[in-house]
Order: structure tokens, then C-alpha cells, then sequence
């Protein structure tokens, strides 16, 4: 353990505080507290994201966590914020009028709100549950009908838990007449009655702004982080797995810091983000983005509406034809924009598609196939050209080769056959973390031409031990 890594007195204080996953099995290669460790070495330190110590876990994982902020409430059911928000609004009316709710409120709503609605457990039983968040929903449009009645004080309605309580009710509760004609009132059920997206629907009445967001495996209530630094100055030679080891180059500066719920996507952001740099004048020619940033209109405004250059992977095709290796995706397709027509992987082509600027917002259609030879009609194909934004038309568009956005080059290794990241300085991921956390490491172009001699002599004649220094053959 590192001289800043947190102890386990502190560990057992913040852990329960921390994101949990949404999936159940198989434990996560690298341990929440390893992670958390290292945003307290990249804190204390300084050093850019990429000089974490692989201790600590991949820098993108350390950093992905770092993003993700905790509101500063419970967690609740739908139950449970019923519940609590039909308290809420009992003890706020009872701070704003004491005279009023002791005269309309009997004993038994003491009895049933006097404590936190989860400080006990939920009934074991399903149907005690429902019928638990029924009484619930019942009581709290009881209150209501109370503060809106004509004879109650008119600024009642005026308190903030009325009506905080009054958007819970609507987006939880349903109101349905049997068949006497009688109210009936109820919880929304998600799968038949629907509830409200994730975006507009209230997680606790004490934070209104809060909201479940997700980002792979991971699920959490509160908010998201958008922060940009710059990133001028270059790694460092020297070895990065010491304690608190700082490096010599000058830190990277914050540039822009900017919050929202935890619903809200990344690529949203990419926009506001240039425009609250291009007001403070410190706008970046090249921006670094992860997957989550960027999209096809994106790579365009950012150039022509900033001078911004997005050097970011794009999002992988994760269509089912593309993980099965089957069937049709986008990739399969041609399209000639001199005469308008699209060829599919069977040579069929399609008829004229619409003019140039009548394009859809996608930057590519796909075309599901159920095989590797499924026919495709003209009429699909027509579509999948209109679907193509005229921008990336080839007459109007034409990417660089040697474009980090769009095409990866080979490592600098020259008997690697990797493909290089935009952040890894031409090597592929693999070998840059080599020599990131190489303890003997020099300089680079000297450490790539041992690392290459030491390739060479691995593919040459018969298989060498992958001990270094090892010329032994391996058996067989």
C-alpha cells in the first residue's frame, strides 16, 4: 500500500458511499479501492491521467470513475419515495402551520410518518408491498385535497414539499373509478401504466436536480463530471510506479469544469463544452475525447463552427451483424454519389436516391440481413443512401490517411502487427503500457528498438521462452 492510499478505517467509512454495479457474478478485475487510490495519487501528484501506475488499474478506468459525482441522498424504491415524500410534506406543513395540520390531521398519520420511511424494511411478501405504496399514494393525495381545500390558508400550496410531493404523485401514482363509481388511487406499475424517463423523473424529494444515470456496468444516482485540461506537455522517461513520484514537466491546467445530472449523455456536452472554452479564449486545436464525446455532426461542427479538431475513437459498430460476423452491415455497402446509386455485397444496386442535403441525421444506416447472402431490395438500398449525411458525401468529405480520427496506423514496432490509439504516441495499447510501466525504461525510440529486436527474434525460427533474456526454445 502507497503512503496516500486510504487506510481501512477510511476505506470502511467511504465504500458504502460509492456507485454500485448493476450486473451480479464474476468480481470486477480491478477493485473499487484500487481505483479510488488512484484519483487520490493523480490529485496529489498532478501528473496527467495516462501516468497513473498500473497498481491502480487502466488510467481510463481510474479516470471514467473520477467522473461520476454521488448525490448526498438515500437511495429509494418507488415505495420509498412515496413514502418519504408524503413526510417530507407532512414536516415541512407542520413547520410552516402547526395549528393547521393539528387540526386536520389525526393521530394515526403520526403514527405512520414519524420515522423514515426506510429505516425499517419493505414486507417480505409482494402483495403486503403494493398494497404498503397504495396506502402511500392514498395519503399522499389526502393531503393534497387538505392543503387545496377552501378553507385551508392559500399560501399552503406555496411551500416547496407541497409541491415537490405534488410531482412525485403524478409521476408514481395513477387515479383509475371502479366499477361504484368510487376513486381509486395506486402506484404505477412501469411495465403497464409506464413511468416517466430517467431525464425528468424525481429520484428523492430532498434533491430535486438528481438523477439514475449508467455508464456500462455501472449504475448511479446523483450527477456527471465534464472536466477538460490541457495536455501539452509530454510523459515523462522516468519511471512512474514510484510512491510520489512527481514529474518534472509542468502540470496540466483545468480549463473548463462543467456538472449535470447523471442522465444526461456525454456527446450532449461536447458542444456546450467548446463554447464555454471558446468564451474563456483557451480553445484547444486538437481535443481528446473518449467514445462517449463525439458523433458524426459533432466531428464536423467542432471544425467548421470552433477550429476544433476531435481526436477521439469512435463508437464501436456493436450491431448484431457485426458481433456475429454475419448478415449486412454498413460496412458491406457502396455508394456512388456521381450517380446516385448504392451497390450491396451481392452486386445489386439501387435506383436514384434523393438530391444532395436531403440526407438523414444518422451518419450511416445499417441494413439487418438474416445471412451472409440475404437479398437486398432497391427500395432498402434507397433508403440507406438517403440515410447518409451529405457531409461525409466522398466529393465533399475526404479525410486525411494519415487522419488520427479516422484511420489507425500500424504500432512503430515493426514486427507488431497491432494497430497504434490515438493516445499511445504510435505505439498500440499493449506495448505503450509496456513501456509506460517499464521500471528500466529510456528513451522511447531506443526502448522500441529493443523491444522490436526482441519481437524479431521471437517470430524467427523456433519459439523462444517469453522469459526476457531467455533464448531457450519451449517445448512442445
Amino acid at each position: 500500500m502507497g503512503r496516500g492510499d486510504l487506510s481501512n478505517e477510511q476505506w470502511a467509512v467511504l465504500e458504502p458511499l460509492l456507485p454500485r454495479g448493476k450486473k451480479s457474478g464474476r468480481p470486477p478485475l480491478w477493485t473499487k479501492r484500487q481505483l479510488v487510490n488512484g484519483i487520490r495519487w493523480r490529485t496529489r501528484t498532478g501528473a496527467p491521467w495516462r501516468d497513473v501506475p498500473a497498481r491502480y488499474g487502466p488510467w481510463q478506468t481510474v479516470y471514467g470513475l473520477s467522473t461520476r459525482v454521488l448525490a448526498a441522498v438515500r437511495l429509494l424504491n418507488q415505495i420509498e419515495l412515496v413514502g418519504e415524500s408524503v413526510r417530507a410534506c407532512l414536516e415541512a406543513l407542520a413547520a410552516a402551520d402547526p395549528d393547521w395540520t393539528a387540526a386536520v390531521l389525526d393521530a394515526s398519520w403520526q403514527r405512520r410518518y414519524a420515522a423514515r420511511i426506510d429505516s425499517w424494511p419493505m414486507p417480505g411478501s409482494k402483495t403486503k408491498r403494493v398494497a404498503l405504496g397504495n396506502d402511500y399514494a392514498r395519503d399522499g393525495h389526502a393531503l393534497l385535497h387538505m392543503v387545496w381545500h377552501r378553507d385551508s390558508p392559500g399560501w399552503l400550496r406555496e411551500v416547496p414539499a407541497v409541491d415537490v410531493l405534488r410531482r412525485v404523485l403524478v409521476q408514481n401514482t395513477k387515479v383509475s373509478t371502479d366499477r361504484a363509481g368510487r376513486e381509486v388511487v395506486t402506484l404505477r406499475d412501469a411495465g403497464t401504466d409506464g413511468l416517466p424517463p430517467g431525464r425528468s423523473r424525481i429520484v428523492s424529494p430532498y434533491d430535486l436536480d438528481a438523477r439514475w444515470g449508467g455508464k456500462r456496468d455501472l449504475a448511479w444516482c446523483g450527477f456527471k463530471l465534464h472536466i477538460s485540461e490541457s495536455c501539452d506537455a509530454e510523459a515523462s522517461a522516468a519511471s512512474v510506479d514510484a510512491g510520489d513520484w512527481v514529474p518534472d514537466e509542468p502540470p496540466n491546467l483545468v480549463t473548463n469544469v462543467t456538472t449535470t445530472d447523471a442522465s444526461v449523455p456525454d456527446t450532449v456536452m461536447t458542444g456546450p463544452i467548446h463554447q464555454a472554452l471558446a468564451a474563456r479564449e483557451v480553445l484547444p486545436g486538437e481535443h481528446y475525447l473518449d467514445s462517449g464525446y463525439p458523433s458524426a455532426d459533432l466531428l464536423i461542427s467542432s471544425l467548421s463552427d470552433y477550429g476544433v479538431r476531435l481526436v477521439t475513437p469512435m463508437l464501436a459498430d456493436t450491431s448484431p451483424q457485426a458481433r456475429a460476423g454475419v448478415g449486412l452491415d454498413r460496412n458491406g455497402f457502396t455508394i456512388d454519389w456521381d450517380v446516385q446509386t448504392v451497390a450491396c455485397p451481392q452486386g445489386k444496386t439501387g435506383g436514384r436516391g434523393p438530391p444532395p442535403g436531403a440526407g438523414g441525421r444518422r451518419g450511416a444506416a445499417v441494413t439487418r440481413g438474416r445471412a451472409a447472402g440475404a437479398a437486398t431490395t432497391g427500395g432498402v438500398l434507397e433508403r440507406l443512401m438517403a440515410a447518409v449525411r451529405p457531409e461525409f458525401r466522398g466529393d465533399v468529405f475526404r479525410p486525411d490517411r494519415d487522419d488520427r480520427i479516422f484511420v489507425q496506423g500500424e504500432c512503430r514496432l515493426v514486427h507488431c502487427p497491432n494497430v497504434t490509439s490515438i493516445y499511445s504516441r504510435g505505439l498500440c495499447d499493449s506495448h505503450y503500457q509496456k513501456w509506460l510501466h517499464d521500471p528500466d525504461r529510456d528513451d522511447m525510440q531506443a526502448w522500441i528498438v529493443r523491444e522490436d529486436a526482441y519481437l524479431a527474434r521471437r517470430r524467427s525460427g523456433p519459439r523462444v521462452c517469453d522469459l526476457r533474456g531467455c533464448n531457450r526454445s519451449t517445448s512442445h
